[in-house]
């Protein structure tokens, strides 16, 4: 294993000249399939379950190293923007790619031919739905993260690859990560995101829904008041059970959507899609839509599929929105009032509704709710930041537990966190 963790490391100082101090990789006991790993930046500690995520997580290492420190190799107080997730990963795929593929264990066009471009092609959504954790890691990952891959290989093939380090060593001098973009690549991010739904139109389109139809186990149809087809209206099958697995997809033109999912009992729902995000309800087995979850029907994914979850909806998506959903919105800040980015804020509902997002780079959140009563939490990666208030004060774990109340679709704003100890402490290892 050693030699093998060498060899990673040393593929980076000779092909980039870039290596990461004082690292500690811990590999699992037990090697389960598929395998994967992470890296935790505080401990500075990369797990794996087996050898073939190394890469990817020394790539992610780099990326915090290179955010959070100077060219001497001297710490920086703090890393600057959060990046956005298929930056970091489709990077981390990148190197990753380009590493195995140098061992000669996996060549890039077999690899590119056979697993990334079917792949991204079951990402029905836009690149830009994948800026938050929330919506990248929910649904068909392995999509998403193959989507993120070929966004960076465009990226790469308008700019350069040296550019992907310079990202990461400018981010701390810009306001956000939209103006590193800029400063970098020489490129608007929303013009980036015009050019690559282009290329990718061109390239690797999305399934149609009857693209899917012949191995998809579940389908439907989304349509609108009068029986008319609805587009671009998503829908999440949460599997139950502690996996917490789920799968996702977007109706097209026809308002038909299909998705071959993998066995199990599921609760469906349906939600407008990013920015607005508003959910709509849950499938209650009769073809309507049931705004509690404890009224929703489990839809069971068997050897035969699902042949039909149809769905009429009493308004248009954006009706909907304006007259289901309101926004909690607020700011999370350090000890000192200084605004935190990338702390991930996450609403949760009774009756298993679950919304959330990440801070930006003035620490605002703004989450999308229908009414109702919900806990609040907060969290920075793997670390626990606690249960708060409307008033912003931490649930101590005493008395009751606090809960942020939404009520006849009113905005509930001006919510403000301040933590009591720096960030770093907060979440020491």
């Amino acid at each position: 294993l050693r030699t093998l963790v060498d060899g990673v490391v040393d593929f980076f100082i000779e092909r980039y000249g870039i290596a990461v101090p004082y690292l500690t990789v811990r590999f699992a006991a037990d090697r389960p399939e598929p395998c994967g790993g992470s890296y935790d930046s505080r401990a500075k500690v990369i797990r794996v379950d087996c050898f073939r995520p190394l890469a990817h997580e020394y790539t992610h290492a780099i990326q915090s190293y290179l955010r959070g420190h100077e060219e001497s190799g001297k710490p920086r107080a703090n890393t600057g923007p959060e990046v956005p997730v298929w930056i970091t990963e489709g990077m981390a795929n990148h190197w990753s790619g380009i590493y195995h593929a140098s061992t000669g264990d996996r060549p890039l066009p077999a690899y590119f031919a056979g697993t990334i471009f079917p792949e991204a092609r079951r990402a029905s959504v836009p690149l830009q739905s994948f800026e938050i954790p929330g919506n990248f890691h929910s649904g068909d990952r392995s999509a998403h993260y193959s989507l993120a891959y070929l966004a960076i290989e465009y990226l790469i093939d308008l700019t350069s690859e040296d550019a992907l380090f310079t990202y990461y060593r400018r981010i701390f001098f810009e306001t956000d990560w939209k103006s590193a973009f800029q400063t970098v690549f020489g490129l608007d991010v929303d013009q980036f995101y015009r050019m690559f739904e282009e290329h990718r139109a061109g390239t690797f389109p999305p399934y149609a829904a009857r693209d899917f139809a012949p191995h998809a186990n579940v389908q439907g149809t989304v349509l609108g008041p009068s029986g008319e087809p609805l587009k671009d209206v998503r829908v999440r099958g949460d599997r139950e059970g502690p996996d917490g697995r789920t799968w996702q997809a977007v109706t097209g033109p026809d308002g038909a959507f299909a998705y071959p999912a993998e066995p199990g009992a599921y609760i469906v729902s349906f939600t407008d899609l990013p920015p607005d995000d508003c959910h709509f309800g849950w499938y209650d087995g009769d073809g309507e839509l049931t705004s509690r979850g404890e009224e929703a029907v489990l839809v069971t994914v068997g050897d035969a599929g699902v042949p039909g979850i149809d769905i009429r909806l009493p308004a248009a998506p954006d009706e909907l929105t304006a007259t289901l959903c309101a926004r909690i919105e607020g700011v999370v800040q350090g000890p000192d009032g200084e605004p935190l980015r990338g702390i991930h804020t996450q609403l949760y509902r009774q009756d298993r509704l679950n919304e959330g997002n990440a801070t930006d780079a003035g620490g605002a959140f703004s989450i999308m709710v229908p009414d109702g009563a919900y806990r609040f939490s907060l969290s920075a990666g793997s670390c626990r930041l606690g249960i708060y208030g409307a008033d912003g004060r931490r649930w101590t774990g005493e008395g009751q537990q606090p809960v942020v109340t939404v009520t006849d679709v009113v905005d509930v704003t001006g919510i403000i966190i301040r933590l009591s100890r720096p960030l770093a402490e907060l979440c020491e290892p």
